[in-house]
């Protein structure tokens, strides 16, 4: 039989449930930069992450769909509810190439950038460019995560939807993901 997937991307007709692999664009993230001992107050500041791309896994935000729009209000079960959505940032892929997406990066030269576009490199993963949804060819660093309060992102998902990498490839995002989170650095023995 025939795989139906024939695009990495699609744009989903139903934004307002939130989807792994959903490409989301001008996302305001609140964040802690630092915390001084003295007064015991955190620097608090925003962070605009130009692109991300969602990575719960797809049964959790469907269990807090159902709970959060599909319950009777009075009925929710607060155990199926997500506090948090977790975004990988999404860089621009010369901007990342250049060392430019963020202060005091690293250069990529042409044969190390190659391997990271071929996702032979286990930190990083290549989204390709697809002009017909707007996407941009974009490099995400797996170093790099952030939360956001899922009742902040369920509210504007209007706003921040892009569109959504196609199931089978972010299956292989979400399994590339947890196999960079999952590695063991062993220590070098003389």
């Amino acid at each position: 039989m025939e795989s139906q997937i024939n695009t990495k991307y699609i744009k989903r007709n139903y934004p307002n449930r939130l989807c792994q692999g959903d490409i989301l664009k001008n996302v305001e993230i609140l964040i802690a930069s630092d915390f001084d001992n003295d007064s015991k107050e955190y620097t608090r500041g925003f962070l605009t992450l130009q692109y991300c791309v969602l990575i719960n896994q797809e049964c959790d935000l469907l269990a807090d769909y159902n709970a959060r729009v599909l319950s009777n209000s009075a009925e929710i079960k607060a155990d199926k509810i997500l506090p948090s959505i977790l975004l990988l940032p999404a860089y621009h892929a010369e901007q990342f190439k250049q060392g430019i997406h963020l202060p005091q990066r690293e250069k990529w030269n042409s044969d190390q950038f190659r391997i990271i576009k071929q996702n032979n490199n286990s930190r990083f993963h290549y989204i390709e460019a697809f002009e017909d949804l707007q996407i941009p060819e974009m490099i995400i660093d797996f170093k790099h995560l952030y939360t956001i309060t899922a009742n902040i992102v369920n509210k504007r998902i209007n706003d921040f939807y892009l569109a959504s990498i196609n199931e089978l490839y972010r299956e292989s995002l979400s399994q590339r993901y947890c196999n960079y989170l999952s590695r063991i650095g062993l220590p070098t023995i003389n």
